[in-house]
């Protein structure tokens, strides 16, 4: 008998489904243990991927090139709270001089943060709304899409018309 490669690999074939028949418990445990970990790894995987992308849509609205000069740190500045607070705020007459000075600049943007506070209309109470003073570029700056309406233009900015711009649960209310 001539033993070539076609008879080792049949022969090879053969003993490994002898094995496999003969220990089918052990074969059905070895599967499922491997599919139970390519499963856990392409879990990991997509959520590694999926949190990746979040974190990198989150600093996109933020603008992927944009610096903000601010007196208090976006993280808790914890024992140091007084350093930031002992710190100016930054005001118009400083945005005007950056926007006039930093003229390679697309765009230089300005704004002030009121906080949480109570909105009071005749007929409509809001608490809890959070009110940001922008300048009229600064939705230019950080991307932000309107779903209805639209930005003030320059006219009602420079003029200090009395509108303003309502978030999505501001205006169910």
């Amino acid at each position: 008998m001539k033993f070539n490669g076609f008879n080792i690999l049949r022969e090879g074939t053969r003993a490994a489904w002898k094995e496999l028949i003969a220990n089918s418990f052990r074969s059905f445990l070895s599967l499922t243990g491997i599919t139970i970990g390519i499963i856990c790894i392409i879990g990991a995987t997509s959520a590694v991927e999926s949190l990746e992308a979040e974190i990198k849509n989150s600093f996109k609205k933020l603008g992927e090139d944009v610096v903000y000069i601010q007196k208090w740190p976006w993280a808790d500045p914890g024992e140091d709270w007084w350093k930031f607070f002992q710190r100016p705020t930054p005001t118009m007459n400083e945005y005007l001089y950056l926007k006039e000075q930093l003229t390679e600049l697309e765009e230089v943007g300005y704004y002030v943060e009121i906080g949480s506070t109570v909105i009071k209309t005749p007929d409509v109470t809001v608490e809890d709304s959070y009110i940001l003073g922008v300048s009229d570029n600064f939705f230019q700056i950080i991307s932000k899409d309107f779903k209805y309406g639209r930005f003030l233009s320059p006219a009602e900015y420079s003029t200090a018309a009395p509108k303003t711009i309502l978030g999505y649960e501001v205006a169910l209310e």
